[in-house]
């Protein structure tokens, strides 16, 4: 089981992560971290914030996941 539900999430968005105030995004590319901010960023303009239910809890620097593969 990951750290996300990736239910009716498309197909196109293949990281999610958490920043430090529980804001949940997936992004189409990796994302780096920053420090500074205690967020998650890329520098692509084509992410989705997610507000919803079944955010990660533990701490945000551990919460980036790629997308599961299916078999």
């Amino acid at each position: 089981m990951g750290k996300y539900s990736w239910s009716g999430i498309p197909e196109k968005f293949k990281w999610c992560a958490t920043d430090a105030s529980g804001l949940k995004t997936f992004f189409v590319n990796k994302p780096s971290m920053d420090d500074r901010y205690c967020e998650w960023f890329t520098r692509d303009e084509d992410y989705h914030v997610y507000m919803g239910g079944g955010s990660y809890t533990g701490h945000w620097e551990h919460s980036l996941e790629e997308r599961p593969k299916l078999n």
